[in-house]
């Protein structure tokens, strides 16, 4: 670690740090703001910094941009009964519903966090680069104004950015300084640890090594505190249940300590508690857990939603079981009637995808844009293409080729207009193979075509031996070993 804080620094955009560092005993200063009502200032919780003749009001916690792109969709496209709470701001401040756990300093206590920190914390999530966070963590360390929330600040950003050895070493230095981290710190860390152990540029062997320093990590801090209110209860449960599904067989025993812990406490358990049991028994294969966990959840008057749909078909799609999915988007959407979101949609494609079932992957998102009220996406275009290539590559039918056309021409569009670089590079590739496919069939080989991480890393299909252009090896009823031949 000694390395990562010797690594040069580069200028970074951050206020300055001395000026946001003095305001901490600048409280006098802060009688220009008493002419606001008392409760008024409470009930907007804002910390006012001067600038210039100007008065700044910074944020209190977390905005939908200050987190990365697509886990700020995934919570925006999260239903508001279950994931949006209080957020301490008046009607006319009203922001769009995003957090997870309340927020309101009137109502929910919040030790360990302080006004005169936010513009530290602010500085800290704005961090683009892991050793500028450590620029600002050492100079607010130096400067003697570190409390519990700039340790959950510097965490949750860890874990946004999976900067898996910052995370271990911020977390670290909170016992080698004396200070004391909270409920809703353990809970950052505890989703931080996860979002480590999603880095796709870890090699196996190095994951497998991360993967019981988070399980030992995460084990150390649970409970200390215990929580006692019902958010913190959930909030730690639901992410620990998570982080145990990440990493798999070695955690399953000590989430079902857990849940038989949780069992005994008076607290209530929140649907996002259950769907994170679910998800996990799914995971599992447990499939009889999950329809009892459904019942128990129904009979509390708690519904199904869109979250817990595409969790366990993601779980159905991890072990290419397409059968399994369709049972359970029967059983949530026809019988319990949730309604699928984006999300749902392109899980339930994925499922079929990764099964060796492009063509059915393509009839699921077709369903979906058909309902007008899902948009496609960059990403969703590149697998779309995927699916659409491999189809015409089995059938070679005039109709399919025309459809894989116009879409090249389609997605094109949405490329270029919102996506990340690696979303051009892996449409590029797969429009290349497309054009050549078009123009020579048998000039492309069937590996080739497997352009995207779900397909060629990811999918049943990665073993496939060359399956031939317009042999139909994608029609249902086919053996493994004719598609093999």
């Amino acid at each position: 670690m000694e390395q990562l804080l010797a690594t040069r620094v580069l200028t970074c955009s951050l206020p300055d740090l001395r000026r946001s560092t003095s305001i901490l005993n600048m409280r006098p200063q802060l009688a220009a703001t008493q002419h606001i009502p008392e409760t008024d200032r409470k009930r907007s919780f804002l910390w006012m910094l001067p600038l210039g003749s100007a008065v700044l009001a910074l944020r209190s916690h977390s905005q939908p941009d200050q987190v990365p792109l697509s886990q700020r969709n995934r919570m925006l496209r999260r239903p508001r009964t279950d994931f949006a709470s209080p957020t301490g701001r008046t009607r006319k401040r009203k922001r769009p519903h995003f957090l997870l756990t309340p927020s309101n300093p009137n109502v929910h206590a919040t030790p360990g966090r302080t006004h005169e920190a936010s513009s530290l914390r602010d500085s800290i999530k704005k961090c683009r680069r892991p050793h500028q966070l450590l620029k600002i963590f050492e100079e607010i360390r130096n400067a003697g104004a570190l409390e519990a929330s700039i340790f959950g600040s510097a965490m949750q950003r860890c874990g946004q950015g999976m900067w898996w050895d910052q995370l271990v070493y911020i977390y670290s230095m909170h016992r080698e300084l004396g200070v004391s981290l909270h409920c809703i710190e353990n809970n950052i860390l505890l989703h931080a640890l996860a979002s480590c152990l999603k880095c796709k540029r870890t090699s196996v062997e190095a994951m497998e090594i991360r993967k019981q320093q988070a399980l030992k990590l995460a084990r150390g801090a649970w409970g200390c505190p215990p929580p006692t209110a019902v958010a913190d209860f959930n909030c730690g449960l639901s992410s620990a249940l998570r982080l145990c599904a990440r990493i798999g067989s070695d955690a399953y025993a000590w989430a079902d300590e857990l849940w038989e812990w949780s069992e005994q406490q008076p607290l209530q358990k929140t649907y996002v508690t259950y769907a994170a049991r679910m998800c996990l028994c799914e995971q599992r294969g447990q499939h009889a857990s999950v329809a009892d966990l459904l019942t128990q959840t129904m009979l509390q008057r708690l519904s199904p939603n869109e979250v817990v749909l595409g969790g366990l078909l993601e779980g159905a799609a991890a072990s290419f079981n397409w059968k399994r999915a369709d049972e359970i988007w029967h059983l949530l959407v026809h019988s319990h009637h949730v309604e699928a979101n984006f999300l749902g949609y392109t899980a339930y494609a994925k499922a079929h995808l990764l099964a060796g079932r492009p063509q059915v992957s393509v009839e699921i998102i077709d369903a979906m844009l058909a309902r007008d009220t899902c948009r496609m996406d960059y990403k969703l275009a590149v697998e779309y293409l995927q699916a659409l290539l491999l189809v015409c590559h089995s059938s070679l039918a005039e109709a399919d080729i025309q459809r894989l056309t116009t879409f090249l021409d389609e997605g094109a569009t949405i490329i270029a207009r919102e996506s990340a670089q690696s979303g051009k590079k892996a449409w590029k590739t797969l429009a290349s193979q497309a054009s050549k496919m078009i123009a020579d069939p048998g000039s492309v080989r069937f590996e080739d075509l497997l352009g995207t991480m779900n397909t060629r890393e990811l999918s049943i299909m990665k073993d496939w031996q060359s399956c031939r252009a317009g042999s139909g090896y994608l029609k249902d009823g086919m053996s493994e070993k004719s598609r093999r031949a």
